[in-house]
């Protein structure tokens, strides 16, 4: 049998039907957990993070309550930003921390323990249904 033969049984056996069809719809739940939706997913889970701080957060001047936030970060990437405004409430590290002359108030970080659970909950939730409506071609 010539060569030329066998290479092409060798790729028609290995040719699979449908690839087509799963490579796009992969590339679709690709696109779809790293683009917008996935972003959103992550700032669901975000907004509880702020929330949480918020509630925690002493209040003096109402100032560092609202200093707290939670945005979608760079377009690029599928991330969430939750932090301190700064400009808003420059103090906020000195409460969370303490200083020489006050005591701590903690309240970023207990807001972080107290909400990893449902926030990692809502992430995979989340993510899950964007793989299987990807994967179904839904939107």
């Amino acid at each position: 049998m010539p060569r030329n033969s066998i290479n092409r049984d060798a790729q028609k056996a290995l040719r699979f039907e449908g690839l087509d069809e799963i490579q796009r719809n992969l590339s679709n739940v690709i696109d779809k957990t790293t683009g917008k939706a996935a972003k959103e997913v992550y700032l669901r889970a975000g907004l509880k993070l702020r929330d949480k701080a918020r509630d925690l957060a002493p209040v003096k001047t109402g100032r560092l309550k609202k200093s707290l936030f939670a945005a979608r970060g760079d377009e690029n990437k599928p991330n969430v930003l939750i932090g301190v405004n700064y400009k808003i409430a420059p103090h906020a590290h000195l409460v969370e921390y303490g200083t020489v002359r006050a005591p701590a108030h903690p309240f970023l970080r207990p807001a972080v323990s107290a909400t990893a659970q449902e926030m990692r909950t809502i992430v995979e939730k989340g993510l899950r249904q964007i793989i299987e409506d990807a994967a179904n071609g839904r939107n």
